[in-house]
């Protein structure tokens, strides 16, 4: 499978790929906002939204703390924040896209989490 590397919006990757995952529709679908999808939760109270299409999280083999969403835009659709003073949206062509969740490993609790953004 092709991978690029589209950005970054707080704790989030955002990259584009070239076909649906294997098991896609298998995959559980994220929680929605009146803006759309949502594919982080901020620790202020604020989402990452993705406005169009489809969004599944995969939860089957992916690494303690980290977060593997998978997406299809059959039109064009943008990745904001719902701040009062967001993040720069990305704007995304239809197609396929996969955005991962930061992770960071705290030493002292021998655990690794989701980063907070």
């Amino acid at each position: 499978m092709t991978k690029q590397i589209i950005g970054a919006q707080g704790e989030i990757t955002i990259i584009k790929i070239d076909a649906a995952p294997e098991g896609f529709a298998d995959m559980t679908p994220v929680q929605r906002s009146r803006l759309g999808w949502i594919v982080s939760h901020s620790e202020s109270g604020n989402h990452h939204v993705l406005t169009e299409g489809t969004v599944m999280e995969r939860t089957k083999d992916v690494p303690a703390g980290m977060r593997k969403l998978y997406a299809i835009l059959e039109k064009p659709g943008e990745l904001v924040q719902d701040a009062a003073t967001p993040h720069g949206k990305y704007s995304l062509p239809a197609g396929f896209y996969e955005f991962r969740i930061a992770r960071e490993f705290d030493p002292f609790a021998e655990q690794a989490r989701q980063v907070a953004d």
